[in-house]
């Protein structure tokens, strides 16, 4: 992973009871047993690197949707490129349409864009390859995706 500008998706896992957290001042998430994947974007200095190193540690004074859900979460893989083009809304859209997926909470880290959410839910683990797979077929010229495994 470089200090390049990228798109990128955090694979968080939650192995406990049922729980609702809050996201930000007036919105809550039902956490529930599973794996959440967000889509993200980081265009700004440090790049990808910069943004993920930000989102593995857990902070106490949130900044970013994600920030109030990696209190609860394991990060267990990060998936990402260095494509210059933005990717994210892309990489939402093939996560939304996924028949395993569901979003939720509407409006999760997409505020700012017109995408429902760029957190989804699954119940059982993506494979790495399906989904860089069908990314590969909609966007032929895209960049490589890589997959970096955590602990």
């Amino acid at each position: 992973m470089k200090n390049e500008p990228g798109t990128y998706i955090i694979v968080l896992k939650y192995d406990y009871l049922n729980k609702v957290i809050p996201i930000g001042k007036n919105k809550e998430l039902l956490l529930a047993q599973g794996f959440y994947y967000y889509v993200g974007s980081a265009f700004g200095p440090g790049g990808v690197k910069a943004r993920v190193n930000h989102h593995i540690r857990t902070t106490e004074k949130p900044h970013w949707h994600l920030d109030f859900l990696r209190k609860h979460t394991q990060i267990i893989a990060i998936w990402y490129t260095h494509d210059k083009k933005k990717r994210e809304h892309q990489w939402a859209k093939v996560f939304n349409e996924n028949p395993l997926t569901s979003i939720p909470l509407e409006g999760f880290g997409s505020s700012d864009c017109k995408c429902e959410s760029h957190l989804v839910y699954c119940n059982t683990a993506i494979k790495f390859a399906n989904f860089s797979n069908k990314v590969n077929n909609l966007f032929p010229k895209h960049m490589p995706i890589y997959n970096y495994e955590l602990g």
